[in-house]
Formats: structure tokens, C-alpha cells, sequence
């Protein structure tokens, strides 16, 4: 699983990042929480793509 963490959060930036083979794009101040949230839920199949 890749998840791209960044500053840049334009719908062309999350496209490019999920085009290149990351999973995930996220944006900057991310909390542990939504992290562990994206784990969680990535095992159980249940995430995919912009969150």
C-alpha cells in the first residue's frame, strides 16, 4: 500500500499521485486517527482512492 502525504491538495494533484500508484492521496495536517482509520479499513477492503 502507498499513501502520498503532501501540501498540494488540487483535484489534479490527487489524480496525478493515484495515476503514479499510490493508493491514497492525502492532504497535510493529517491525524493519526484518519491514519489509522485508512489501515483499518484498507484490510477489511473497505477504502480506496481520495479520502
Amino acid at each position: 500500500m502507498l499513501i502520498a502525504l503532501t501540501g498540494y491538495a488540487a483535484e489534479s494533484d490527487k489524480s496525478r499521485a493515484l495515476a503514479a500508484g499510490f493508493d491514497y492521496h492525502l492532504t497535510k495536517r493529517l491525524s493519526l486517527e484518519k491514519l489509522q482509520s485508512i489501515l483499518a479499513n484498507r484490510a477489511a477492503g473497505k477504502l480506496g482512492g481520495i479520502v
